[in-house]
């Protein structure tokens, strides 16, 4: 029988945010559970700390530069331009999308939430729209396809505009505040109470049911009483967030100047009362899991259900003193949730071993036996997945491409505790993640790390060139 799959994925969510990655504020009961009684990759990383490209990379398997949708805005991509000019986006014929193989193959394809791929109204190979949650040619074509707009304004709420996603907030101070809505039409909730009216539907064919949420996306604005679930002053922040990124890259280029300041110069104080916001939005996501599994374990679906757990990419938070995602490949950013629970099929199991978010869908093809029908860029974790077998040691990688429009290249690998980012003409940066986990030491002129260096720099060159990535390192780089 093939398995029914749930996969929720949040957004903007770094690992560090649950208690079962180690945090040790965040009331976080019920994915802890799943982490306990499933498995729980404890370095997964993002293919890019971005939404769309990022997002785009689950549904292909491709990383970015392969599937070619490396920005946020922009018209729909098409196979002979692309979403942007100069990066191919391949048809779906030749790169499938998740929800493709899924209906091809005699399942139930449902959505639920946030899209961001910029394809907009299409969820592309879903044949069932629960409901769509956003405001831009991403997500819709229209307002009216804005299903929580429509029963937000229905319940009387005045809506502002840019804001159709659910974002309007009291501001506190910084980037946080208190939600407009009540909790029970937050878009999160609204969205998980469709999840749940599915899950307690007849179904006559396995499903795949995707629920995306804009939560703990900043601004970080939870409704109440999530606001005030935890005092500032009993935050532990990172030891990084006194270590400001080095002023030889980019960073601040990168679209919202304004806000980049802010935190540089915030106080400690101010950090402390933002994460006591964003945890309140993590342990909100967290009680509505509770209520889905709920709903799960008393329904006839429980048995043969898979319930997967994740986020697109990460928060900096204040780490180097930088909030939002960009042009950078810390850990804050590229490090994600991904828990994995299907009570008496799974095997418990933790993993230290980095593995990537691209593997997501060759992992749900091989465990639901649909053949490949495109190159995948990283293995499938199924046995991993069960529980039955460790990921196998290899390199990962990371990238990141543009931002509104303005290129700002950049590329990651990951090899076992070592962390290569190149820059493209700015410094690059080489971490030893195991005695530096805050990545304060960069070692790229160390001379007695110079082997180290070479090794990496030569690892993401091949990589590079075998992927067909349209920027290349220089030649001295080159195997």
């Amino acid at each position: 029988m093939k398995p029914n799959i749930i996969v929720i994925l949040t957004d903007q969510q770094r690992a560090d945010t649950l208690g079962c990655y180690g945090n040790p504020t965040v009331r976080t009961p019920n994915l802890d559970a799943l982490a306990e009684d499933g498995v729980c990759f404890e370095r997964a990383y993002c293919s890019a700390p971005l939404c769309t490209p990022a997002r785009v990379s689950i549904q292909t398997g491709a990383y970015p530069h392969r599937h070619g949708i490396v920005d946020l805005w922009g018209e729909v991509p098409n196979e002979q331009t692309g979403p942007v000019p100069g990066w191919h986006h391949p048809s779906e014929d030749v790169m499938p999308w998740l929800g493709h193989y899924f209906r091809d193959c005699g399942y139930e394809t449902a959505y639920i939430g946030k899209w961001h791929c910029m394809t907009g109204a299409n969820r592309r190979g879903f044949e069932d729209y629960i409901i769509r949650i956003g405001s831009y040619d991403t997500d819709i074509d229209a307002e009216h396809q804005n299903d929580w707009l429509q029963y937000s304004l229905s319940k009387g709420y005045e809506i502002s505009k840019g804001k159709q996603n659910g974002a309007d907030h009291v501001i506190k101070d910084l980037n946080y505040g208190v939600s407009l809505y009540a909790e029970s039409d937050f878009p999160a909730t609204f969205a998980f109470r469709k999840a749940i009216d599915f899950i307690k539907q007849e179904h006559e064919k396995p499903f795949i049911l995707f629920l995306s949420e804009t939560s703990p996306h900043q601004p970080f604005a939870p409704p109440a009483p999530y606001d005030e679930m935890y005092d500032p002053s009993e935050i532990i922040l990172s030891e990084n967030v006194e270590h400001y990124a080095s002023p030889k890259r980019f960073i601040e280029l990168r679209g919202h100047p304004a806000t980049f300041r802010q935190y540089r110069e915030a106080s400690q104080d101010q950090l402390k009362s933002a994460w006591a916001h964003y945890l309140g939005m993590v342990t909100h996501l967290d009680d509505l899991v509770g209520t889905l599994v709920e709903a799960l374990s008393s329904s006839k679906l429980k048995d043969n259900t898979m319930l997967i757990y994740s986020s697109d990419h990460g928060e900096m938070g204040g780490s180097h003193r930088l909030q939002d995602k960009g042009a950078f490949m810390y850990e804050e950013v590229m490090k994600v949730p991904l828990l994995v629970h299907w009570p008496g099929k799974v095997k418990n199991a933790r993993y230290k071993t980095p593995v990537s978010q691209v593997s997501l869908l060759p992992t749900l093809l091989e465990l639901a036996d649909i053949p490949f029908r495109s190159e995948m860029d990283m293995p499938s974790l199924a046995e991993s997945f069960m529980g039955q077998k460790t990921p196998r040691k290899q390199p990962i990688f990371g990238e990141y491409n543009r931002f509104y429009g303005q290129l700002y290249p950049v590329r990651m690998v990951v090899d076992g505790v070592w962390k290569y980012v190149h820059y493209f003409g700015p410094e690059g940066e080489l971490f030893d993640l195991s005695n530096d986990p805050g990545e304060m030491n960069n070692l790229v002129n160390s001379s007695s790390h110079e082997d180290e260096l070479v090794r990496m720099q030569l690892l993401l060159a091949d990589w590079m060139r075998k992927s067909g990535d349209v920027f290349e390192m220089e030649k001295r780089f080159q195997l």
